[in-house]
This record gives structure tokens, sequence and C-alpha cells, in this order.
């Protein structure tokens, strides 16, 4: 059986809400000045699809794409990068010799790929960003065809997260480690929690 493991990267590979956080709250300062995150505004943005989330408290489509700039922009110019959770490599590089193992995220791909190499993981096939398509769950779609996937996971932390994973016919698998609460995940249709990384290891 061809195996797909799809995951999310905030919140569920990299421990990266402050990072993130502080650095959409200043772009949107710069490209959206009238719109004033707070923490709960920023974790409403998850309860579906994040880019539909952006425009759902007054990002307009227009804005979306300098918004993503000057995000980008502020993160590699910030020299303190944030970590992977622990364990997480290591759980990555020795899942990758049992299945297939991709990144799909709203980040950036090449900040993702970078992070990924910086924290020693080696055994992601791939990583698709909002840059290559704003839906995680068409990503999911694609995926598994091009891998040719009898059975895809997608790993998230967030409600959006499970809600795309179902979309995508995808199981959706929560983390209790990330951003939204474990009973958020269950209601948005998780079908089983890791409490730890290596928990992946063991469906195989």
């Amino acid at each position: 059986m061809k195996n797909l493991c799809c995951f999310d990267f905030d919140g569920v590979i990299c421990d990266s809400y402050s990072f993130f956080y502080r650095h959409l709250q200043a772009a949107c300062a710069t490209v959206v000045p009238e719109l004033f995150f707070t923490h709960d505004m920023f974790l409403s943005l998850f309860v579906n699809n994040m880019y539909d989330g952006l425009m759902s408290v007054g990002v307009s489509e227009a804005s979306v794409s300098p918004l993503l700039d000057e995000l980008e922009w502020r993160m590699r110019a910030d020299g303190k990068k944030p970590h992977l959770f622990i364990g997480m490599a290591e759980m990555l590089n020795t899942l990758s010799k049992k299945a297939t193992v991709i990144v799909i995220t709203s980040n950036v791909s090449g900040i993702v790929a970078e992070d990924l190499e910086r924290g020693g993981v080696n055994g992601v096939q791939a990583v698709l960003g909002g840059d290559v398509d704003r839906q995680k769950a068409r990503k999911i779609s694609n995926a598994s065809e091009r891998y040719q996937a009898d059975c895809t996971y997608y790993i998230g932390d967030t409600q959006g997260d499970m809600r795309e994973a179902v979309c995508a016919h995808a199981i959706p698998l929560g983390v209790q480690w990330g951003w939204h609460s474990v009973a958020a995940l269950e209601e948005a249709g998780a079908s089983d929690i890791l409490t730890q990384p290596q928990d992946m290891l063991n469906l195989f």
C-alpha cells in the first residue's frame, strides 16, 4: 500500500506561533493599516482556509499578494528563526522510509524548505506552500494523484486543516501541540489526535 503523509508546517512541524503572528501583524500594519490583529483574530484566520480568513477580516483580494510579499520579506529578514518541535526531524526522517512525506502549508515554500533543512529534515519530498496554490484541499488532492497514493493523511493543527483534509478525501489527523484545541480539531473532523510526533510512526 502506498501511503502519503501530508504535513502542515506551522504549529505541526515548527514551533512558530509567535514568529508568524508577529510578522503577519507587522505586514498587515504596512499593507492594510486600518486592520489591527489580535491573537483571537489571528487564530480565527485558520478556522477555514487562511486566505479566505484574511479576506473575511477585511483584507481585499487585491491586497493579499502585497501582504504575502511583505510577510515573506519580514520573515526572511528576521535573524531569529523558529525551531522545529523536539523529535520532529527524527520522526519525519524515519517516517520517510515507510511512506511518502510532503509538506502542504499556507506559508512560503522556500522559507519552509530552508527551515526544514536547517532543522535536519532530509526525508520530505516536496514543499507546497501558498505560493504554489492557496487552497490546501486542492494541493492534497493533486498530491494524492501525483504520488498514486492508496491512502492519504493530512496532519494539521487547525480547524481549517481538518476541513480541507476532509474536502480532499484525506484522513485528517490533528496534533495536540498546535494552534487550535483538541476539541476544536475534533469538531472540524479530526479522525484521531496525535499527542507526540512519534505517534505517526505507529500508523505503519
